[in-house]
């Protein structure tokens, strides 16, 4: 993953998405934090043609903020045990981080205690509490319920559990003493008896229902229940003890509901727009973790007032106009060639192809580079469905072929109520466009009583939900070893670079 350096005087983001965005955006007549801007606005302003704003808005090349060719993506660097390539394992290191689980996911576990040698006795770490519940339990990749000798009980963390029988104690005390108290803790504790389909060490893997958060249904009223919308995910992880540690007191509450109604928008025939499928089980900071949760669902954080914001890059109305008059100091700028790509590739793990990971692309059918095309390829780890990366592969890719142009400029107070993720209109005569719309993508006071806005070009075109190519066939062979995937043609879903906006082949 690729850094973009700060703006001189500006506070660091939360980087999202394809990269480190830095933004600051006025709120309340104060200059506030922006966490993150996700997809598109931690694209847009880190992808912003490469520009270090450092530097005068001048075209000094800065690193891209999308994953550039050859560079290592994010399951490559994640030393994680849902996400490393190769079969789930279950493992016994004492080393491992205790996983926080949203949405759905399959999971090996980790040994925390075992007895016996023809019967074992074993309990099986899986999550932080509380969880909704565990299912497709195997052994050896054999559903649990065909293995002779083989029995389990399940326990969600729901904070009132006892220990299990199976562990070694008379009492709760004797017990908890060898394995911990683990009342907030997901985990199976099982009975194996060796035979032929279990001799020696054997692995188990369950996919779990992760962990219940607060559902919101108005600012005031919520219920804590199982959820995969990467929104109510987000909230939950900013305010865990063992995370961000806000507070719900310190978010907007309704610009999470209406970001979380986005998300469950149906497309696709009728399931949801964006869902958060992540096992958050390695040793990386809290704000990485938020990059990933963002990069599911083209989220980004603004802070205003002393609140936390969260906002969807998505299709808006245009907030304000401002004329020739309003705008002082125009400048622009487009983004540069090794920023346009001809292929994306968004790698993931696909549920419906039995956890393996593929590749869900988007094609330009005709390339900028002939002899040899930009391809870009992101890990979207929180992301289990060909769908929903396929949607996000033609949105990065129809972003940077169709959304090039940048400007900043000043203007007055006027735009005091305006804040990043506003589509503005613009009108200008020496660039010749009127009722040009932008996204505003930074927004920091200057003197003089003046404001000055940094906007990339905007089209509502990349909000189609479209597919960038068709489901690719994969052949799944036993014991999780797949063949290569074999990716069908998809032209009819691919882009032109004619015009400014889309033409479907």
């Amino acid at each position: 993953m690729a850094f973009i350096p700060a703006i001189a005087g500006a506070i660091t983001a939360i980087g999202t998405a394809v990269g480190t965005a830095t933004a600051v955006v006025l709120g309340g007549g104060a200059i506030a934090t922006a966490i993150g801007t996700g997809v598109a606005f931690a694209t847009s302003f880190t992808l912003a043609a490469g520009i270090n704003f450092a530097v005068s808005y001048g075209l000094k090349k800065a690193t891209s903020a999308l994953l550039s060719s050859g560079k290592k993506s994010s399951v490559e660097t994640l030393s994680s045990p849902t996400y490393s390539f190769g079969i789930l394992q279950t493992q016994a290191n004492s080393s491992l981080s205790i996983p926080v689980v949203y949405g759905e996911v399959k999971m090996a576990g980790n040994v925390l205690w075992q007895t016996g040698s023809q019967t074992v006795q074993r309990i099986v770490s899986f999550a932080e509490g509380e969880i909704e519940g565990f299912s497709d339990i195997r052994i050896n990749d054999n559903p649990i319920q065909s293995v002779v000798g083989a029995s389990y009980s399940a326990y969600t963390g729901n904070g009132v559990q006892t220990l299990d029988s199976r562990i070694s104690g008379a009492t709760q005390q004797e017990k908890a003493a060898l394995v911990g108290g683990l009342k907030y803790e997901a985990y199976l504790a099982l009975t194996i008896t060796a035979n032929q389909q279990v001799n020696g060490d054997f692995n188990l893997t369950s996919i779990v229902k992760g962990k219940k958060v607060r559902v919101y249904t108005s600012v005031n009223n919520y219920t804590v229940k199982w959820s995969d919308n990467p929104i109510w995910c987000l909230a939950d992880f900013l305010c865990g003890y063992n995370a961000i540690a806000l507070t719900y007191s310190d978010l907007d509450i309704q610009s999470f509901i209406n970001s979380a109604a986005y998300c469950d928008e149906a497309v696709d025939g009728g399931s949801k727009r964006f869902t958060l499928n992540l096992a958050i089980d390695a040793k990386q900071s809290a704000l990485e973790w938020c990059m990933e949760i963002f990069k599911t669902c083209r989220g980004n954080m603004v802070k205003q007032n002393n609140k936390w914001f969260v906002f969807i890059d998505k299709p808006e109305t245009a907030s304000q106009k401002l004329s020739a008059e309003d705008i002082n100091d125009l400048k622009a700028w487009w983004l540069p060639m090794d920023e346009i790509f001809d292929i994306v590739n968004i790698r993931f793990r696909s549920k419906e192809h039995q956890w393996t990971f593929i590749e869900a692309r988007a094609e330009a059918n005709k390339y900028l580079r002939q002899a040899r095309p930009f391809i870009q390829t992101q890990d979207l780890i929180g992301v289990t469905n060909f769908n929903q990366a396929s949607r996000l592969a033609w949105y990065y890719l129809n972003q940077s072929q169709t959304c090039q142009m940048f400007i900043s400029f000043k203007t007055s107070r006027k735009c005091l109520n305006r804040t990043v993720g506003d589509v503005i209109e613009l009108t200008d005569y020496i660039l010749g466009f009127s009722d040009k719309k932008y996204r505003i993508i930074r927004m920091i006071e200057s003197q003089q009583d003046f404001i000055e806005i940094v906007a990339r070009e905007y089209n509502e075109s990349i909000y189609q939900d479209i597919l960038g190519s068709a489901p690719p066939a994969v052949n799944v062979l036993d014991n999780n070893k797949t063949q290569r995937v074999l990716l069908e043609d998809a032209s009819g879903y691919l882009i032109t670079n004619d015009g400014d906006y889309f033409i479907q082949s």
